[in-house]
């Protein structure tokens, strides 16, 4: 089976091309100029939701940079692109998932370490839920040497099984609900939603989105107000930032 995935990415990656190295947006040095952090957003799915279409991570994101102005940083919010919104950037972004993104997360890597030398004073967070945590993990291996970049990852697919980067936080749970994505319990996400059809309304308590409708996932919800999400970022935060 494991043949058969890894056949099939590289099928899927030739079959693209290199035509699609293009296709995210890349981090614009001067959005970071003056500014003592950068956070950059990778959306889950199929990476291509920018900060505000995610109203749980807008919470976050102003809960950390609340704290981070609290310790004396400036600020400035990207949300990196991983996936053109057709078929090619669909294929693209399960043929990346299958691989654990070596092309993309290398690039990555290499802007945000040129973000970095650009600007001295500059530090980075990469955040990212789901299958945008398993990328920005693997970003994260090749910035081993680079000590101002740190990562806050939530609910990482449970089939990836790699350990988590240094610098970096992994929640896999909210505190109140077990994440059933991260966890593996895929037999839960079928019973939920066997007898509800999918809607373009997010049900509480946690989902996944196919296309542009809802599944339920039971605690596959990350948000600032849930006590357990909020101390462990405001944990790493202090541990890694506080000094200013």
């Amino acid at each position: 089976m494991s043949i058969f995935y890894i056949t099939f990415g590289l099928f899927c990656v030739n079959m693209i091309g290199s035509a699609g190295d293009n296709e995210h947006n890349s981090i614009h040095l001067e959005e970071a100029e003056d500014k003592d952090v950068v956070l950059v957003w990778n959306s889950g799915g199929w990476g291509r939701k920018t900060i505000e279409d995610d109203p749980d991570w807008v919470d976050i994101f102003s809960g950390i940079e609340s704290e981070l102005r609290d310790m004396g940083y400036s600020t400035v919010t990207v949300s990196y692109i991983r996936s053109e919104n057709n078929l090619r950037g669909l294929l693209r972004e399960i043929a990346g998932s299958l691989l654990y993104f070596p092309t993309r997360a290398e690039k990555l890597a290499d802007e945000v370490n040129l973000l970095t030398e650009s600007n001295s004073d500059c530090k980075v967070i990469l955040l990212a839920t789901s299958n945008g945590a398993v990328f920005v993990n693997e970003v994260m291996k090749h910035l081993e040497d680079n000590p101002r970049v740190y990562s806050i990852q939530t609910s990482r697919l449970f089939w990836y099984r790699d350990s988590t980067a240094q610098r970096s936080l992994l929640i896999d749970g909210n505190g109140e609900t077990r994440d059933v994505l991260s966890s593996g319990n895929i037999w839960s996400i079928i019973r939920e939603n066997a007898l509800r059809i999918p809607t373009t309304e997010k049900p509480p308590g946690g989902s996944v989105m196919i296309g542009d409708r809802y599944l339920k996932a039971l605690g596959h919800e990350y948000m600032w107000e849930q006590p357990s999400v909020r101390s462990e970022i405001i944990s790493f935060l202090h541990t890694h930032f506080e000094s200013q």
